[in-house]
């Protein structure tokens, strides 16, 4: 598989990107990493995914080669979102798009195909074919325990950047991982990424700050595959509620996997990706 890398630049914010176009007749799936990561993590999957789709694999700020914005704003969702439309829009991508979110990816992905919904841009939205929601959820919907989620966001970043291998073990250490595979790829990923980027990401994008849509499921038109992994007990749970909103949505959980489903169980994550695509999209 022959990857491509390049830089996007969108309102003077530029954006790492990983390539591999195969054939120009195959969708595009654009994967969007999660906190802490990078488009890196899915080269364990990409090879096989490449086979059938042409991928994009790219850094979302403060991750990976991306930039760092200073203005904590522009890692709002409503700025990140503005930056996808443009991207999709830019004519790097052909005719035929798959957004694929991996947990705060998805939370990004969710968000661009709802916006994509609202505001009607016929001509981009009938290029977004489909959506995969990786361990993701459409926010937390009680305000208190979103507030409580906010405060512990930043202390988090207080933590990342007064001690950050102190909260790189704390981080790795916690249930929601506990279930999973060890990743010498994903601990790289990690020890590599710049605290700074990290800490000004969890404060302005963190699950405590973003507005959750659980009210705008109904109206994707697109279809939609939400993955849970089997021991994932608390995001499985929030992906099966999600998918009963959706019209176009079909929920599988993946077997011997936890939260990190592509690491996890690459086999039959890539099998279940690839079968919906060429049902679904």
């Amino acid at each position: 598989m022959l990857i491509k890398e390049t830089e996007i630049r969108v309102d003077g914010l530029f954006y790492h990107f990983r390539f591999s176009e195969r054939d120009r007749s195959l969708p595009w799936l654009i994967m969007l990493h999660g906190f802490m990561g990078s488009g890196e993590q899915f080269y364990p999957v990409a090879e096989q995914l490449s086979r059938h789709v042409n991928l994009c694999l790219p850094d979302l700020p403060g991750f990976g080669k991306s930039g760092i914005p200073d203005d904590i704003s522009r890692f709002s969702a409503t700025a990140q979102v503005r930056d996808w439309l443009q991207i999709l829009d830019s004519g790097h991508f052909g005719s035929s798009i798959i957004l694929h979110g991996y947990s705060m990816g998805g939370r990004l992905a969710l968000r661009v195909v709802t916006q994509l919904t609202n505001c009607k841009k016929e001509k981009l939205s009938g290029r977004v074919k489909g959506l995969i929601l990786e361990s993701s959820t459409p926010g937390i919907q009680n305000e208190n325990e979103r507030l409580q989620r906010k405060k512990r966001d930043e202390e988090h970043a207080h933590e990342i950047l007064s001690d950050y291998p102190g909260f790189l073990s704390k981080w790795r250490s916690q249930p929601l991982f506990s279930t999973g595979k060890p990743s010498h790829l994903t601990d790289r990923i990690q020890s590599e990424t710049n605290p700074y980027g990290a800490a000004r990401s969890i404060t302005g994008f963190g699950s405590g700050v973003v507005e959750p849509v659980w009210d705008r499921l109904a109206s994707i038109e697109i279809p939609v595959l939400l993955l849970a992994g089997k021991t994932d007990d608390g995001y499985r749970k929030i992906a099966a509620d999600a998918a009963s909103h959706i019209r176009l949505a079909e929920y599988k959980v993946i077997p011997s996997s936890g939260h990190r489903i592509h690491s996890d169980n690459p086999d039959e994550y890539i099998q279940a990706i690839v079968s919906w695509i060429s049902k679904s999209v």
